[in-house]
């Protein structure tokens, strides 16, 4: 409210800086936006699950498996899935540390109409992707000298209203045979 009066008055003095006040406000608004549409997704959709063709996913296999949503997901057009390996580095410089986070591989492809296949009200997702480059999971904690890796699975379907997005991370380990 305070920058609501004072900005007329400084702008008329041309102290173009005063526009400044008016940042953390939007920010503020954008962050709310943010997460009233996480909430319309969590109660248009409530939790999904992802159930795997087999663990771990291989390194170098295929990902398979499909996506449980308890309730109907109607695609308004083609959906996205993504398969990304992250890398998470630790650095420090003096006693000051700074954690930093990459995709170093990632496997993509887009998902048709008939990849969603709704029945009772609940729908499932089909995914299959192709593991072709990326690290193993790993299972030590993060330290300077060790970065650390983890694979996400990220599903995204147009709808009405708020999109369908899922995220689930999933371990891949090289396996013989994959």
């Amino acid at each position: 409210p305070i920058a609501a009066i004072a900005v007329p008055t400084e702008l008329a003095r041309q102290n173009y800086a005063v526009l400044l006040a008016l940042l953390f406000p939007l920010i503020g608004v954008w962050i709310l936006a943010l997460a009233v549409l996480d909430a319309a997704r969590r109660s248009k959709y409530g939790v999904a699950r992802f159930v795997p063709g087999g663990l771990p996913v291989p390194l170098g296999g295929t990902l398979a498996g499909m996506i449980v949503v308890g309730r109907a997901i109607v695609p308004t057009g083609p959906g996205r899935v993504s398969f990304d390996c992250w890398q998470t580095q630790l650095t420090r410089r003096g006693s000051k540390s700074r954690q930093q986070a990459a995709v170093v591989a990632t496997t993509e492809r887009e998902l048709g109409a008939d990849a969603c296949t709704t029945t009772a009200g609940a729908s499932q997702i089909f995914v299959e992707l192709p593991l072709r480059s990326g690290s193993a999971t790993t299972m030590h904690t993060l330290t300077t000298d060790r970065p650390t890796y983890e694979w996400r699975l990220q599903v995204t379907v147009p709808t009405a209203g708020a999109d369908f997005v899922g995220e689930f991370v999933l371990p891949v380990f090289p396996v013989a045979g994959a």
